[in-house]
């Protein structure tokens, strides 16, 4: 579902909000989850990539992180997220993907159906103000610049060896 600045405010207030975002900068890839509740943020989380990866790969990895932290924190096992990639939301739709990071988003989604989770996804503009997809946009571009962890995620991508 398409979120605008002003329908971002009607999503059901009680649960908490995971806002996703990629990065790519100077050949380096990064990225991020934001969790909000009642307007702040309460946890975030932040990874690396190897600088071979894609925004696209950064972006389904920030989802996968986002149901990882859904799955393993019993607070956060009914929640919204929130992401700023048509494609990346649109690639989960689809159950015939073979792209592996959504057949690992897929069964991250059975387990947390498994543990009574429920999860529903929304796609928001970037940009518009929304400070939950802003704080994630800042956290993706830092770590891509400055994290010198190992990699979250270290497949290459198609486009990559093309």
């Amino acid at each position: 579902m398409v979120v605008s600045h002003e329908e971002e405010n009607a999503i059901d207030g009680l649960k908490p909000r995971l806002y996703t975002d990629g990065s790519k900068l100077e050949d380096k890839v990064g990225g991020a989850v934001s969790v909000w509740r009642e307007g702040k943020e309460i946890l975030k989380s932040t990874f690396r990539l190897e600088s071979y990866c894609s925004v696209y790969q950064a972006e389904l990895t920030a989802i996968l992180k986002a149901l990882d932290m859904m799955c393993k924190i019993s607070k956060l096992k009914k929640a919204i997220i929130l992401s700023d990639s048509r494609s990346a939301l649109e690639c989960l739709t689809d159950s015939s993907s073979l792209q592996p990071l959504a057949v690992e988003i897929g069964e991250r989604l059975r387990e947390l159906k498994n543990k009574d989770g429920d999860v529903e996804f929304y796609w928001v503009k970037s940009h518009i103000g929304i400070p939950g997809k802003e704080r994630a946009d800042e956290l993706a571009k830092k770590v891509a610049l400055t994290n010198k962890q190992a990699a979250a995620y270290d497949k290459c991508p198609l486009s990559f060896t093309k």
